[in-house]
């Protein structure tokens, strides 16, 4: 397929290399970051284009931008080919952002979190894909299908529940390591000493729920012990946010 990447940002740098590998043509980049898009098109054997009224014809127009630029640029899209396919990569935004005169729109959300320049094998990152019509929706999985054996087919109100799991199982649970990085530097230790118990933690899920996987002083109802770590807290706010973790352990066994 030809393709047209709107962004230049993490997710638009993985999925243009790997739609790049897997034998599509990158006609153009477009980003408002000028020099990115430069960039990111040299890597893509594509056009840097400057201005939206400049894109070249093609197939499917991917816009991978912040969630609250999406609506604006789809709009800006105006001298596009008729036939042609318009869709975002967010995870929380609805479908009808980019509803207007056009047939063809939709979206194709990659459950993953990207950095530019570490690799990912985009094979086993889950794809959830939706069209305005049937055969709108068939063709952005066959595009999805084309780098990933993991592709679903998923409406809006669907996608934003899923998305709202991600940041639980990811943005979250990322702050929380950080939370702990700093307390280890106090004791002049750093993140790397919890990876075995990090990598344990994570295995058990694939054998057993999270709920039964849970283990900690909350959980057993350690009043003592959870009275002294938050002694040992000097930020009030993280206070809160191990009472309002704690409380959460401790109610869900009662759901």
């Amino acid at each position: 397929m030809q393709l047209a990447i709107l962004g230049s940002g993490n997710v638009a740098t993985h999925l243009g290399r790997a739609f790049l590998m897997a034998g599509h043509e990158i006609k153009a980049v477009w980003s408002r970051h000028g020099e990115n898009a430069h960039r990111l098109s040299r890597m893509l054997n594509a056009q840097s284009v400057e201005s939206l009224a400049d894109m070249p014809p093609a197939e499917i127009y991917i816009i991978s931008v912040s969630d609250d630029a999406i609506a604006e640029v789809s709009q800006q899209l105006r001298y596009i080919p008729d036939d042609a396919i318009v869709v975002h990569t967010a995870g929380s935004v609805a479908m009808d952002v980019l509803q207007r005169e056009r047939e063809g729109y939709g979206v194709m959300y990659p459950m993953q979190t990207f950095l530019k320049n570490k690799g990912i094998d985009m094979r086993v990152v889950p794809f959830f894909v939706e069209g305005s019509n049937n055969e709108t929706t068939e063709k952005i999985a066959s595009l999805a299908r084309s780098v990933s054996k993991r592709v679903r087919v998923l409406n809006s109100k669907e996608r934003a529940r899923l998305h709202l799991a991600a940041v639980f199982a990811c943005n979250f649970v990322n702050h929380c390591f950080t939370i702990a990085d700093k307390e280890l530097q106090k004791c002049g230790e750093d993140i790397s000493i919890l990876l075995p118990l990090i990598e344990e933690t994570i295995s058990k899920i694939h054998l057993i729920s999270p709920e039964e996987a849970q283990t900690g002083p909350a959980i057993r109802g350690d009043e003592n012990v959870m009275r002294k770590q938050l002694e040992l807290i000097d930020d009030e706010q993280i206070r809160e946010v191990y009472r309002a973790m704690s409380n959460s352990i401790r109610q869900s066994t009662h759901l």
